[in-house]
């Protein structure tokens, strides 16, 4: 037998001598055999684990308190880190504060929400600040408010007031500095003045310094407050307000002087006002056109049914009374506007106006119920379209070819008698917004 290694051996002196050392020797022996089977056991179960169906895993043995450790042991710092960097982007709800000022450059549309009501250096709106009073607030929602102020306009006379309903941008009466150009737009014989503010608000959406208004001349039969102003269907000729239930009448033109009054008062840098009618409404403005000799003022004729001519000439039949008022310049004594301006000057403020034309080259029925076919509206021609080119032509035997420096003539292709086509068309659009 070969000596057993010294450090194998208890030390000299120890009292395991003799034949004791042997039986010791194997006692050991089986106890580490035993240590070893109970730990081999223990690998084999680790590796062969069993999903219970709570998702947990178990050893083979079935016992659900032997958990698998590469499952629920705590990862390392690189797993963690992973996992980290992984979840963070998801926690949309509460940004950390530079992800917060990142996001208003390019959020997603949850980053955005989220770092607007958690933030608090970031303000809700950046671009546009938040208006400090009544009139930045209607001022800056042109061209992107889709409804007008409803107001009225009250006009005095023998010291009482009465009002014509009122659809703007702004409220006229305070005073503002930064208008520069307005727009008028009148309404046709549907009195829709709401939806004609909205179409010269889309025509000039984006225009800076401009208040858009239109104005409302109600008729007999429409719905009217106690003190509002109403007219026949001569509303689109200048004649007098009704007298019934009102204690005095005013002319429609009348009314158009004193709200353009009211708008130089209110804004004392105004330089460029566009008056602009549709149908009914062109007609107004065709007429009022003649009362003015404002050099701020541009206007803007768009299909009216019928043309105060300038001369006793028509293309078409002429008929008794063809050129009577409203159809020409003779028997102004019946509105009453009218004659105190008197045929001489109508006709040369006329000459002085800019004024622009517009149809529809679709807007040639002949047969539209809306259409004036009175022997007076057809000598000036069958339908809308061949109206406006035979008055257009007109003009150059009035006044010689100089009056189309100022005066223009477009026809909008594709469009019949449609207001809401007419008013965004691009010749509108050219007008409204200089």
């Amino acid at each position: 037998m070969s000596k057993p290694d010294a450090r194998d051996l208890p030390p000299r002196g120890s009292k395991v001598q003799g034949n004791f050392k042997f039986p010791i020797l194997g006692a050991i022996v089986v106890s580490l055999g035993v240590v070893l089977a109970i730990f081999t056991a223990a690998g084999d179960a680790a590796a062969s684990p069993t999903l219970v169906p709570n998702g947990s895993e178990v050893g083979s043995a079935g016992s659900r308190d032997v958990r698998i450790a590469r499952r629920t042991a705590t990862p390392t710092a690189a797993v963690l880190a992973a996992s980290i960097s992984t979840a963070t982007p998801t926690r949309t709800n509460t940004p950390r504060a530079t992800a917060t000022r990142t996001a208003t450059a390019t959020p997603t549309r949850t980053n955005t929400a989220t770092a607007i009501r958690t933030s608090t250096s970031t303000p809700t709106r950046t671009a546009t600040p938040t208006p400090t009073n009544a009139i930045s607030a209607t001022a800056t929602a042109i061209g992107t408010s889709t409804a007008p102020i409803q107001t009225k306009f009250f006009i005095t006379r023998n010291g009482s007031n009465l009002s014509v309903p009122l659809f703007t941008s702004q409220v006229i009466s305070t005073q503002d500095l930064r208008i520069q150009r307005a727009v008028i737009v009148i309404h046709g014989a549907s009195l829709n003045a709401a939806d004609y503010w909205r179409y010269a608000a889309e025509a000039t959406q984006g225009v800076s310094g401009m208040v858009v208004v239109a104005p409302l001349f109600a008729e007999i039969g429409s719905p009217l407050t106690s003190d509002q102003l109403y007219w026949t269907t001569h509303w689109r000729d200048g004649d007098p307000s009704e007298l019934s239930g009102r204690p005095w009448q005013i002319s429609s033109f009348e009314v158009m002087d004193e709200l353009l009054a009211t708008l130089s008062r209110s804004y004392p840098n105004l330089t460029t006002i566009s008056i602009a009618g549709h149908s009914g409404g062109g007609q107004f403005v065709q007429r009022y056109a003649a009362t003015r000799n404002d050099a701020r003022i541009e206007y803007l004729i768009s299909a009216p049914s019928t043309f105060m001519y300038l001369d006793a000439i028509r293309p078409g039949p002429t008929c008794s009374w063809y050129n009577q008022y409203k159809y020409g310049l003779e028997d102004l004594a019946d509105t009453p506007y009218m004659a105190a301006l008197g045929a001489v000057t109508l006709k040369e403020n006329y000459r002085k106006a800019k004024m622009k034309y517009i149809v529809g080259d679709a807007d040639n029925d002949p047969n539209d119920s809306s259409l004036d076919t009175n022997c007076q509206a057809m000598s000036q021609g069958s339908q809308r379209l061949m109206r406006s080119q035979e008055f257009y032509a007109s003009l150059g035997r009035v006044y010689g070819t100089s009056i189309y420096a100022n005066h223009t003539f477009a026809i909008v292709p594709g469009i019949g008698h449609q207001a809401s086509k007419m008013l965004t068309s691009e010749p509108a659009r050219a007008l409204l917004r200089r």
